[in-house]
């Protein structure tokens, strides 16, 4: 029985590895999406036009994706959309949003449920210099709640896998020491 413990332990290393790294994958993902819809953005002069079918239908078809909220923001903090048509046209200043025009993207886990990645909207001013000019921001709020379900669930067969390892190790001991 002396080795239930060890065991315990090695599970809830293992529980919270995978949950670091499912949320450091689905940031990734997020991260990605938003840095391929921002050069279409670009491309398509959405910030100004805000008419590309395409890219409604991208933006929508990700929000499903990551059972969440997309809003692209211009350079003057206008919401120039928002997949939950609650904040169109009106002014965001959030913290990820301005640290996202100074720094570049931005990342912020919000209550565990939630992460909220920013992404600039950069046009290329000269390729060789490395010189861009940022037109905007993409702030996407992605849900956590598969991730953490997912845990759930693994932390179940873990344990339900560890009291059958216990209980067949205590038969063996008895049967052994009889």
């Amino acid at each position: 029985m002396i080795g239930c413990v060890p065991a315990i332990i090695v599970s809830e290393v293992f529980l919270s590895a995978y949950y670091d790294r499912a949320i450091a994958v689905r940031t990734t993902d997020v991260q990605n999406q938003c840095k391929i819809i921002s050069n279409q953005i670009v491309a398509s002069d959405y910030l100004n036009s805000n008419k590309s079918e395409a890219i409604q239908g991208e933006l929508s078809l990700i929000s499903s994706l990551y059972d969440g909220r997309i809003m692209i923001i211009d350079q003057d903090l206008k919401v120039v959309t928002d997949t939950y048509n609650m904040e169109a046209s009106k002014t965001m200043i959030v913290e990820e949003v301005i640290r996202c025009f100074k720094t570049g993207t931005s990342v912020h886990m919000v209550s565990g449920r939630f992460i909220e990645v920013a992404v600039p909207i950069q046009r290329v001013i000269d390729e060789a210099a490395g010189t861009t000019e940022t037109l905007g921001v993409i702030l996407v709020s992605a849900s956590l709640d598969a991730i953490t379900d997912n845990r759930e669930v693994l932390s179940n067969s873990v344990g339900l896998i560890l009291v059958i390892t216990f209980i067949v190790l205590a038969m063996i001991s008895a049967i052994i020491s009889s």
